[in-house]
């Protein structure tokens, strides 16, 4: 809780202030790109004008003050230059701290730097919060809808961040908070949806780092939630994920050995037949749904036995869409050569109708 008795504690709180304004111009204009397990994207900004907030600023009480003009953002830099001068008015009682810094300010200072970097390494969980989940399970306290990204300390600290979609997967921070174990952290997660990314991307200005997560890593990551269900009931997507990992599998490896097979067979074949057609369209639309639930009682495919890199993954798919091409280009050729062999067949009944009518005239000609 926050207490300011001394100069000592205001110049303290001023300092804290300044390190994370500092540390927020280093990074104000990067962009963290979140890839989730359950299939939403996440772009994540700080605005300068929800820092005020995060750190637990009330802007509005510091324009009472005469010589604070600027506002939001602006006004909190002003603080720091006119700390002296704000301090006075403290001590005459003209202004009350506690209408400006809020009591958790000390907390949501120390917390700064960790949702400001969002270190990939900690990340514990992505809550989906969902007020309306919180109302029917009868809680007490809810939280504002959207995203809490949540980093795990060593020693059992949870630090979150709230976000809210602006448009169009655009979010922005809205709350900071701290909670000192995992039954303290108990009345976000209860009843809500939780997932993990699979892949973040780090961009500031126009340089843009990608982090992927192996699939040991994911693998600990839910497995590591997982612990965590039998104190606090939530449920874990992680459905597209594993989806993806069976796609991946399942087409690049099984799907195009029988699609090479056939390729090979059907290029030794003078004509290709209906039959072989029918036969294509299904191995196209093969429902991958269907492995699901013989592959779901093994842990998470190990896609790294098959793949060494993301690169060599993406040649693997690379291929089997040339393969479809391929494919839909056999398609074509079977339609136009059965188009043509149906216009053969009129021209060859035209035929057949001239000869007769020939006939016919040659009869009544006979001599």
């Amino acid at each position: 809780m926050l207490t300011i008795e001394t100069k000592n504690d205001f110049d303290s709180l001023i300092q804290n202030i300044a390190r994370c304004l500092k540390l927020y111009e280093k990074n104000k204009y990067t962009q963290r790109y979140f890839q989730l397990m359950n299939g939403d994207s996440i772009v994540l900004s700080f605005p300068s004008s929800t820092i005020p907030h995060l750190l637990g600023i009330n802007t509005v009480e510091l324009n009472q003050i005469p010589s604070i003009k600027r506002r939001s953002y602006q006004a909190v830099t002003d603080l720091i230059e006119q700390s002296y001068s704000v301090y006075q008015k403290i001590q005459q009682q003209l202004v009350h701290p506690n209408r400006i810094f809020s009591s958790y300010t000390l907390e949501k200072l120390e917390n700064f730097p960790s949702i400001l970097y969002c270190d990939s390494k900690k990340i514990f969980a992505f809550c989906k919060y969902d007020n309306k989940r919180s109302y029917y399970l009868e809680r007490e306290k809810n939280y504002p809808d959207g995203y809490y990204i949540i980093l795990e300390e060593d020693n059992q600290t949870f630090r979150v961040l709230g976000i809210k979609n602006m448009y169009q997967n655009n979010y922005q921070p809205h709350t900071n908070l701290i909670f000192h174990s995992i039954e303290e952290l108990r009345d976000l997660l209860y009843g809500q949806e939780v997932t993990l990314p699979c892949q973040y991307h780090v961009r500031k200005e126009i340089r843009a780092i990608p982090i992927f997560y192996p699939n040991d890593q994911k693998q600990e990551k839910i497995k590591h939630l997982i612990q965590y269900q039998a104190q606090i009931p939530f449920s874990i997507n992680v459905t597209k994920e594993c989806l993806n990992s069976l796609k991946i599998l399942f087409e690049n490896k099984t799907k195009e050995n029988e699609t090479n097979a056939l390729l090979q067979e059907l290029n030794q074949k003078e004509t290709i037949d209906e039959e072989d057609i029918s036969f294509l369209a299904s191995l196209l639309n093969k429902d991958l749904f269907s492995f699901v639930d013989r592959l779901w009682s093994q842990p998470l495919i190990n896609e790294e036995s098959y793949y060494q890199n993301v690169s060599e993954k993406q040649k693997l798919i690379q291929e089997l869409e040339e393969t479809k091409q391929k494919l839909l280009e056999i398609q074509k050729r079977e339609q136009t050569l059965l188009q043509e062999n149906e216009q053969l067949k009129q021209t060859n009944e035209q035929a057949k109708q001239m000869k007769k009518q020939l006939e016919s005239v040659l009869t009544t000609y006979t001599f």
